[in-house]
């Protein structure tokens, strides 16, 4: 079967470099990641993955997901610095707790 992939110049040019980098085609660069992609993808985890935040359209789910792995270390950080402050006492609990002060 053959197909026409058309590709901006960014990711054109991304793969152009990539396959020099490895000493391959172009071609056999995009086919050893549908392969990967593919090898990685099942259609279950697909359709629970699309289960999850409603779409329907594998772009759709991806690119969520995609961004949700790059905010996780982030958030993990985050949440790292929040215990380490509550260990040492950073918060005020008595304030936290008083409802007269609690949208100030």
């Amino acid at each position: 079967m053959e197909i026409t992939l058309q590709l901006s110049d960014e990711l054109a040019t991304a793969l152009r470099h990539r396959a020099e980098l490895e000493g391959r085609s172009m071609h056999q660069v995009a086919l050893a990641a549908i392969d990967d992609y593919l090898a990685r993808t099942t259609d279950d985890g697909l359709n629970r993955a699309t289960e999850l935040p409603g779409t329907s359209a594998e772009e759709d789910t991806a690119n969520p997901s995609l961004a949700e792995t790059v905010r996780r270390p982030d958030r993990a950080e985050a949440l790292a610095e929040l215990r380490d402050l509550g260990t040492e006492g950073g918060f005020d609990l008595e304030h936290l707790q008083d409802k007269q002060n609690y949208r100030r």
